[in-house]
């Protein structure tokens, strides 16, 4: 998921290094760096509670000072009166700003709720709290090479970082990326249970109306709807017979929704 400006606990913006925030009282020293992206004011907070000490790396803005936002009830560390006794020690700007709220539920948008209606395989209900489609990004990997050869349906492979938030293994239907043009596509999620071996997990997309060598291209998959479970098939010929009635089913849900 995309970092923002605006999140529930201390955020610099998406350039931000921080190694440790925690802990209960400061000893500061800082110091100006001067870089090839221009000049970053670095500042290096050792904490006096035993905890590691953190770093923040930030542009300054015209006048020297660095922005930093936070909801009114952001707790990563520090509540919001530490946090504005640290930004008026350091120079640092903050900003409170009202939380979102899903006003269907009268529930606060949080990572917690968006990271449950992943696991629910509600991906438009996550996509409207994160106001943008749930994306996978990454470089065209190799696979077993049974899509294209075997079962007449080529995929573009990605092997996620063990650290990304996935939804629940299956079918969805998908929005690709591929230098700067979308297609649309079905994507499975999963470790193919119908193949055999010690597979692991991929993110395998069948891409709409494009027909090209796609190794080692970085690409960008959306997923817009989750159609199906993964399951393990009977045979190679009745998964080949399911993947068309996939590929029929995003094709639909794609023109019935004006997606491309």
């Amino acid at each position: 998921m995309r970092k923002t400006k605006k999140l529930t606990a201390l955020v610099l913006t998406s350039v931000m290094a921080v190694s440790v925030l925690a802990g209960c009282g400061s000893n500061k020293t800082s110091e100006t760096a001067a870089g090839a992206d221009g000049e970053k004011k670095t500042l290096k907070v050792a904490m006096e509670c035993g905890y590691a000490p953190y770093n923040w790396t930030q542009p300054t803005n015209d006048n020297g000072a660095v922005p930093i936002s936070g909801s009114s009830d952001y707790a990563y560390g520090y509540d919001v009166k530490m946090a504005q006794h640290i930004c008026d020690e350091l120079g640092y700007e903050l900003e409170i700003v009202d939380k979102k709220q899903d006003d269907s539920v009268h529930r606060d948008i949080s990572s917690t709720y968006i990271k449950e209606e992943l696991d629910r395989g509600n991906i438009e209900k996550a996509n409207e709290l994160l106001g943008e489609p749930y994306a996978i990004h990454g470089l065209v990997a190799h696979g077993n090479h049974m899509g294209g050869p075997v079962l007449g349906f080529p995929t573009a492979n990605l092997l996620p970082p063990p650290e990304k938030y996935l939804p629940p293994f299956g079918v969805y239907v998908s929005k690709v990326l591929v230098d700067g043009k979308y297609y649309g596509g079905i994507t499975n999620i999963g470790k193919k249970p119908t193949i055999r071996g010690d597979n692991p997990i991929s993110v395998e997309t069948f891409v709409f109306d494009l027909d090209q060598d796609l190794y080692g291209k970085p690409i960008e998959v959306q997923l817009l709807n989750f159609e199906r479970p993964e399951r393990k098939f009977q045979s190679l010929e009745e998964l080949k017979s399911q993947i068309n009635k996939d590929k029929e089913y995003g094709l639909s849900y794609l023109e019935r929704f004006n997606c491309l």
